[in-house]
């Protein structure tokens, strides 16, 4: 052991085992490394079919297409519709022909709220979690408004609510139901990668729910078909009807 008073000698002596066991210990990490790479790899590719889905709702593309129905339907180039919802004078909501529904006096178009809500039959959409509303039927009847093409607005509003709900059963639904909280396991444990850069214990944990993650994971591999049958649908029957719609607006920005 070296202290201050330790000679020359001895401090070369000390240098030199430090090198000795610096050395072992990168070919230790460098077999660490090694065994965890490999290790990860066959985890992560065991559920690779999970990570490397879409198990998201394709959210823009919906608001999008809605948007444009939307705008669709509105006849009045400059008009400002304005939709009761409750909301203070600095988030009211609104609709327009240039981006469809938006809030008031802000650029861009804005999201229509269909995550955990419903349309009820007097064309109010109403959300069960928040108990937030947005009163659509001043579009009905509305001189600033194409009657038949609004009708075909809220037939896809309907549709999109379904893909939501879809999602919310087949997806969502997938998280394992345990009596012990402790013990539940999310979709994130299939869908999210381990990385080599994760401790040990990680890995021990995943690996000691393998069983359940498999089941889980077979299970999410029909639930993720039955989603994408009615998403891919809805999207290719809402793009169908857009695209005259888009074609001229195409033809208008490029004069």
């Amino acid at each position: 052991m070296i202290n201050e008073t330790s000679s020359h000698e001895e401090y070369l002596e000390h240098l030199k085992l430090t090198e000795t066991l610096d050395a072992e210990k990168e070919r230790i990490l460098s077999r660490v490394n090694a065994r965890t790479e490999t290790l990860c790899d066959s985890i992560n590719g065991r559920y690779k079919e999970a990570s490397n889905s879409k198990a998201e709702i394709p959210r823009t593309e919906i608001a999008n297409e809605l948007n444009l129905v939307l705008r669709d339907a509105i006849v009045d180039t400059r008009g400002v519709i304005m939709i009761p919802s409750g909301e203070n004078k600095y988030n009211k909501k609104c609709v327009t022909r240039s981006y469809g529904f938006k809030t008031y006096k802000a650029w861009g178009p804005r999201e229509l709220p269909l995550k955990d809500s419903f349309l009820t039959k007097d064309l109010i959409l109403k959300n069960r979690e928040t108990e937030s509303y947005l009163d659509l039927s001043v579009l009905i009847n509305h001189k600033d408004v194409g009657q038949k093409k609004i009708k075909t607005y809220f037939r896809f509003v309907r549709k999109a609510l379904n893909v939501f709900k879809s999602y919310k059963i087949n997806i969502e639904g997938l998280d394992e139901q345990e009596d012990d909280p402790a013990e539940k396991l999310n979709l994130s444990d299939i869908t999210n990668n381990l990385s080599t850069y994760q401790s040990v214990e990680a890995y021990k944990e995943k690996i000691e729910n393998i069983p359940g993650l498999d089941k889980l994971y077979e299970r999410f591999k029909i639930n993720i078909i039955k989603f994408n049958i009615v998403s891919e649908k809805f999207l290719e029957e809402i793009k169908e009807y857009n695209k005259p719609f888009r074609f001229l607006i195409q033809l208008q920005d490029s004069k």
